[in-house]
């Protein structure tokens, strides 16, 4: 028994010893020797080209020795391979930290921040360099052209000219230093450097492509395709010598000459997929979809594993908007290679387009299945809600692309676009604007720009923004219908005119176009032809009771009663029981005061139609001229029975009770306002109005006043209000700027000069007081308010 249980206590023993030795001793290996065997692993994993385990590696090796150099530049360098420029830099910066002499870091960083235009911070690493190991061609062309592309043209050139003096023969430096004298302006000097670099060597085909490309620049069109003549010439055998002179050809609009090249260089058998793209772009310019079409798939025929022909194909039907045969096109590509996430989103896309959103859903599921943080795929599903009304799902997916993809302009653009649903310009405005500084190209960005301009009533700034885009693209349309709104917001009639005219030119049958300009003439009082212009869309027009309440509006303002009512009697006999024509007919009984025959028609309206609230509201606006409040207040009480959510009934009924001095009650109808409607501005300012007047709930005024603001800016009373709040809340300062706010905005209003004076003498500012005072008055205050005056100025004059 004793011998059974010394060999039970020996085999543990020697299993640990076994144990000890297999592990030579690593137990006891520092964590920088263990970061050096997971470094060493992590460079045998490069040569076995596993660049996954060899990232694994280099991260073991950092975490057991943050300061091994070495292994952060081998984690930059395989971030860089596999598309991860933000970690790529991290790891970059801290192998140069731990180890400065490391110049293969800072060459490789220098490198990624040239490679994504970070020239600012590339340019003192490469200075570095030349300090270090000194100035090799290539650290001097990178460094002279983020000089350049900084704006430092004198260092670019200090820099250039050294690269040229230095290696002669070589044909970038030239090219580049050509670059810089463009930019000086001297155009003949840079002439001769390019010349200079084109001669060095015949046979290599780029530099005397760069000539040809600095002539067409230059407008010497002749030498340009002279130069592309000889290069075709003397290379007849390559396909880059067809290619950059189709192109010249189809810059210049010569369609027949760019197709017979490139059908020369195919017929003679030359295998490069972008002959048949260029071909099929001539086509297309020739509107010749169809050899379009079938030139891609050429391209594709011919080199079957290039992406490019094949993703430039279903991009060509999504042009032609042929989206079934794009949505199978891009579906092949996925079936062949299944990890192109663009192309996938590309089939969301056109699935939204199609308006077929359960299968736009799913596949959008399963783009964030298979990558969580792929933003195009967060704002795809944005753009899904949104337009299911579903806004703060739609803004936090927005949200999350903006952060998932911080360089991308369409985070931006769509959150923005969420709060322009809203009408909170401000938010959208900052939105967009980032949106452009990331993306200046985008012209769909800066048209949105340009709305948010109109609606905040800023219209030269819209249309900085749209001639941009017609400098571009002039014939957008949609540009050229917002510059001409923009015209009208500036009373320049004339060019508003000009643009609806080109429209129509263009394309006579847009019914909304033609309304537009016949309202244009309106504006600017051409009467006659506002009322054929509204009249030639009476027929064609979506709704076309809009154009005849207008032609309707113009006969009211020309006292030409009769025609309004002939007008209408005429709708109504083609299209009887048509309520808004009826009403628009009461509308002119009450213009000519016709009370009785108003009331009539309406009450009859009223029985015809128990459904709806149009009658009803109009019937009690006529009680209101009549002075009949009570009656009025029963027919606003009906609307509301009738529809609960409308609103200015409820606005009506709280000024009603305002009038008669039930304030009660009147705060009570706001109020239920806003259980509706938290954001509906009327209500909020004058809520916060009533509340500040009688030195009530006033940190609910406080929080209603600057809302009511943001929701309704630039206008005066409502600017008032928040300084009467501001006042009223023991803040004179606050309230001051509020009150100058208003009277910039509406100068002549007696009581906004009344307010700033009860400001200033707050302050005990009594000079400033009493100027105001005097303009309200001289504007004509209300005698309750000159009487308060009257005491205040007594007042003063005591106090001295």
């Amino acid at each position: 028994m004793k011998r059974t249980k010394f060999f039970r206590i020996l085999i543990p023993v020697f299993i640990l010893s076994f144990v000890f030795l297999s592990m030579g001793c690593s137990l006891f290996e520092s964590d920088e020797e263990k970061a050096e065997g997971y470094y060493q692993l992590g460079l045998k994993a490069i040569e076995e080209q596993k660049t996954d385990t060899a990232i694994i590696h280099f991260r073991n090796a950092v975490q057991k020795a943050p300061y091994h150099a070495q292994a952060h530049y081998q984690l930059g360098s395989l971030y860089i391979g596999s598309k991860q420029p933000h970690l790529a830099e991290s790891e970059l910066r801290k192998a140069i930290k731990y180890n400065p002499d490391l110049n293969e870091a800072k060459r490789t960083l220098a490198l990624l921040y040239f490679r994504n235009s970070a020239y600012a911070l590339a340019i003192p690493l490469y200075n570095e360099l030349i300090e270090s190991v000194g100035a090799d061609l290539e650290t001097l062309l990178f460094l002279g052209t983020s000089l350049t592309n900084t704006g430092k043209v004198a260092d670019a050139k200090k820099v250039l000219s050294e690269a040229v003096t230095t290696y002669p023969d070589n044909p970038s430096a030239k090219i580049n230093l050509a670059r810089v004298l463009i930019l000086e302006k001297k155009p003949g000097e840079a002439r001769k450097m390019m010349e200079a670099a084109a001669a060095i060597d015949p046979e290599d085909m780029a530099p005397r492509l760069y000539l040809a490309q600095f002539y067409e620049g230059a407008r010497l069109n002749d030498l340009a395709e002279s130069t592309l003549l000889d290069i075709k010439r003397d290379f007849p055998e390559k396909p880059n010598s067809y290619l950059p002179l189709a192109r010249f050809y189809l810059r210049r609009n010569q369609l027949e000459a760019s197709e017979a090249l490139l059908q020369e260089a195919t017929g003679k058998g030359l295998k490069d997929p972008a002959l048949f793209q260029a071909l099929a772009i001539v086509q297309h310019r020739q509107k010749n979809h169809t050899a379009a079409i079938q030139s891609f798939k050429d391209a594709i025929a011919l080199s079957p594993e290039d992406q490019k022909s094949s993703i430039l194909l279903a991009d060509y039907y999504v042009v032609l908007k042929q989206y079934p045969q794009a949505i199978e096109a891009y579906e092949k590509i996925i079936e062949k290679w299944p990890k192109l996430l663009p192309v996938k989103s590309k089939i969301a896309e056109l699935l939204l387009a199609e308006r077929r959103d359960d299968q736009a859903l799913k596949h959008i599921e399963g783009l964030l299945k298979e990558e969580p943080e792929y933003a195009k795929g967060h704002i795809l599903r944005g753009i899904l809600f949104r337009k299911e009304g579903k806004v703060s799902e739609a803004r936090e997916e927005f949200s999350a692309a903006r952060i998932l993809d911080p360089k991308s302009a369409e985070g931006h653009y769509y959150y923005g676009l969420t709060f322009l649903d809203d009408q909170q310009y401000e938010i959208s405005l900052s939105e967009v604007l980032q949106a452009l500084e990331k993306d200046p190209t985008s012209l769909r960005m800066r048209l949105t720009l340009s709305y948010i301009y109109l609606k905040t009533g800023k219209p030269s700034l819209a249309l900085e923004e749209l001639d941009k885009i017609l400098k571009k693209q002039s014939d957008n349309h949609q540009a050229m219908v917002l510059r001409a709104v923009a015209y009208l917001q500036s009373g320049n009639y004339e060019d508003a005119i000009s643009d609806y005219r080109s429209i129509l030119k263009k394309n006579p049958d847009l019914p909304l176009i033609q309304f537009q300009l016949a309202g244009a003439y309106r504006a600017q009082w051409k009467l006659d032809e506002a009322l054929s212009g509204f009249g030639e869309v009476l027929e064609t027009y979506p709704d076309p009771v809009t154009p005849l309440q207008e032609m309707a509006k113009i006969y009211v303002e020309r006292k030409q009663y009769r025609e309004a009512l002939d007008l209408c009697d005429k709708y109504l006999k083609g299209h009887p029981k048509t309520l808004r024509v009826s009403l628009i007919k009461a509308a002119v009984f009450l213009s000519q005061k016709e009370y009785k025959m108003t009331k009539g028609l309406l009450s009859d309206l009223i029985t015809e139609n128990p459904e709806s609230d149009l009658p009803l509201t109009m019937m009690a606006t006529v009680s209101m001229v009549e002075q009949d409040y009570d009656t009025a207040l029963e027919m606003y009480k009906r609307v509301i029975e009738l529809n609960p959510q409308n609103l200015p009934a409820y606005v009506r009924i709280a000024s009603l009770y305002r009038n008669r001095g039930d304030i009660d009650k009147a705060i009570d109808s706001y109020e239920n306002i806003l259980k509706i409607n938290e954001s509906y501005g009327p209500a909020a300012n004058d809520l916060a109005y009533l509340y500040a007047d009688r030195d009530q709930n006033l940190d609910r005024a406080l929080t209603l006043a600057p809302n009511a603001k943001k929701l309704i800016p630039k206008n005066a009373d409502v600017t008032d209000t928040l300084g009467w709040v501001y006042l009223k809340s023991g803040s004179p300062l606050m309230a001051k700027d509020q009150f100058l706010e208003a009277i910039e905005l509406t100068p002549k209003h007696p009581v906004f000069h009344y307010h700033l004076g009860l400001a200033y003498y707050q302050q005990k500012d009594f000079q400033k007081a009493q100027e105001a005072f005097r303009e309200a008055i001289k504007l004509g205050l209300g005698k309750e308010e000159s009487a308060q005056v009257k005491r205040m100025f007594e007042e003063m004059g005591a106090k001295g």
